[in-house]
């Protein structure tokens, strides 16, 4: 029986034919990623099926690893590794240049696993126009179980408790960041389906280069003796969010 369609008398009497009418939905049922908080547009897309080449590593300290790995992933074949060697201190990640994005809310969406030894998880856009860099930074903290923002200070400033993020094998977290480009404020975090507002807090204002473009870091900080290692997976820009 066709439900919410007309039948038109193509349906065996053995199925159950349901209408869709969420093209989105339509989507990930077909097998894109962007399964997560599903608004805006999309500008940037990538679930490391074919490694980080597109990406360019960030560290500081010895013993750091950043490569593409099967072990552990989200969706395709494969995830980014990122370790930070066994230094406390110690940093790895990569980074994703852009052209510019689109003056309005923009979203960062991404999925992540964490070892024991993170200090911290962070995400961070480097707006560049030409009359200023702007400075978005939210960060997880393992240890205290909060969420911070860096603030127009430069200052790390929590805004959410969201409890013990558990680092059982294959168990990614996701969470998507909306920044208002246009007030140059951040709008929310959406963490694990649940959103915690930011409407009005200002990012950290740094002097212009010169240069008009985006750049997009994911950086795990690392704990000794062991070192942070963070997995990360299915990466989703988007622009024009609401």
């Amino acid at each position: 029986m066709a439900r919410g369609a007309p039948d038109d008398s193509n349906v065996l009497s053995s199925e159950n034919l349901y209408r869709l009418d969420d093209l989105s939905e339509l989507a990930v049922r077909l097998g894109s990623i962007v399964d997560y908080h599903r608004s805006g547009n999309v500008v940037l897309m990538d679930d490391f099926g074919s490694g980080i080449g597109g990406w360019y590593k960030h560290w500081a300290g010895a013993g750091v690893e950043i490569h593409g790995v099967n072990s552990e992933s989200r969706s395709a074949n494969l995830a980014a590794r990122l370790y930070s060697g066994p230094a406390g201190g110690n940093k790895a990640g990569i980074i994703k240049y852009l052209p510019p994005l689109a003056v309005g809310k923009v979203g960062i969406c991404l999925a992540f696993r964490l070892n024991s030894f993170v200090d911290k998880l962070e995400i961070r856009l480097d707006h560049y126009t030409l009359g200023q860099l702007y400075r978005y930074i939210v960060a997880y903290h393992p240890d205290t179980e909060n969420l911070t923002y860096l603030d127009a200070a430069g200052d790390e400033v929590p805004f959410a408790d969201v409890g013990e993020l558990r680092a059982f094998a294959f168990v990614f977290h996701v969470v998507k960041i909306v920044l208002d480009l246009s007030a140059q404020t951040y709008h929310f975090t959406n963490l694990n389906r649940v959103e915690y507002s930011m409407v009005g807090l200002a990012p950290e204002p740094l002097a212009p280069t010169g240069d008009v473009y985006d750049e997009l870091y994911v950086i795990c900080w690392g704990l000794a003796p062991v070192g942070g290692e963070a997995f990360v997976d299915d990466v989703v820009i988007t622009q024009n969010e609401e």
